[in-house]
């Protein structure tokens, strides 16, 4: 989280390499490479949508 909200208080886009490297360290974690992790959110992009509008589902009533 410290490395998103430093992107979010500066809007540098170099922070977001800092946060794809904890994206990577979580995947090896998990034994999950990176270009895994990157397949699997094209999947699920290409299933649900992806973040580019920037809309995001708060909450679904049933």
């Amino acid at each position: 989280m410290e490395e998103v909200n430093e992107f979010l208080e500066s809007s540098n886009p170099d922070e977001l390499s800092d946060i794809i490297e904890v994206v990577r360290a979580l995947g090896h974690t998990f034994e999950k490479p990176l270009v895994e992790l990157i397949d699997m959110a094209k999947k699920k992009r290409k299933e649900r949508g992806g973040f580019d509008s920037k809309i995001v589902l708060i909450a679904v009533e049933e």
